[in-house]
């Protein structure tokens, strides 16, 4: 058979999902979604592998269908499981960070400035607080 692989992993509302097709042929299955036929890529290197992208827009169980197969998957509403989106999400900008290198879409650099504190701002700081925590209580 056919096997199907979704990206999220938590599919949302009204947001694209990626499909990605493996099937046991080198031709592209005839893949449809809520009587839409939905356009597969076939991958450049693996004639077997296809990609294409379909956009829910109900929640609740939904179904992939070809004409020998389907596979079924649960589409969430935007509210649901916001910790596993936020964190789906800080690993992709994670991987687009480590993807980077270090360079800026111009090409440029990333410079990290850092600026050493001075110990005596610090000790001002603390003697300033101190002081006004002093004259509050004085006052009060």
């Amino acid at each position: 058979g056919l096997d199907f692989r979704l990206y999220p992993a938590f599919p949302q509302v009204y947001r694209p999902i990626n499909i990605s097709v493996i099937s046991p042929t080198d031709a592209a299955p005839d893949l449809h979604f809520e009587n839409s036929k939905i356009a597969l890529r076939q991958g450049a290197d693996l004639i077997n592998f296809s990609e294409g992208i379909c956009w829910p827009d109900k929640e609740g169980w939904n179904k992939l269908l070809t004409v020998t197969d389907s596979f079924s998957f649960y589409v969430f509403e935007e509210s649901d499981w916001p910790n596993v989106m936020n964190r789906e999400r800080l690993n992709f900008t994670k991987q687009l960070v480590k993807n980077s290198n270090g360079k800026t879409e111009s090409g440029g650099k990333i410079k990290q400035l850092r600026k050493k504190i001075e110990p005596w701002f610090l000790f001002l700081i603390l003697i300033l607080s101190s002081v006004f925590l002093w004259i509050e209580k004085k006052f009060s």
